[in-house]
């Protein structure tokens, strides 16, 4: 990491993050470093295991990852994985006072937006947004 980072955020009015996956050249310690540097407050779409190092660079996770949006709670077959995942994220986030997880509905591909509506409800108990 370069030492010439300067801080970019002044005056905290507002609280601004970055997302891990538009850095993949940097370690999460490297652009924890950097954003904290920086003025961030957030370093977003984290996986569980990934939140002790925003935590030890005095960052948080506003909103923490969960399953992929490629196959989401909108097809029945993936109900159970992204369910298990969903709650992990959870309570990961839970643990650590990170207050949101996001989740997808999934890619539509062939399904109808009523069945893939239908399909999420019932297994999941959440409403979509």
């Amino acid at each position: 990491m370069p030492d010439n980072i300067e801080r970019v955020i002044n005056n905290n009015r507002l609280n601004q993050s970055v997302c891990r996956w538009c850095y993949k050249k940097l370690s999460l310690d490297e652009l924890c470093a950097a954003a904290k540097k920086m003025g961030f407050k957030s370093v977003e779409l984290l996986k569980p295991d990934e939140l002790p190092t925003v935590v030890k660079h005095g960052l948080i996770c506003a909103m923490v990852n969960s399953h992929g949006i490629k196959d989401g709670v909108n097809k029945k077959e993936n109900h159970s994985k992204c369910l298990t995942t969903i709650r992990r994220s959870i309570d990961a986030a839970a643990e650590h006072g990170f207050p949101n997880v996001i989740a997808f509905s999934g890619n539509r591909t062939e399904i109808p937006d009523d069945v893939g509506l239908e399909n999420h409800r019932p297994q999941t108990g959440c409403r979509l947004r």
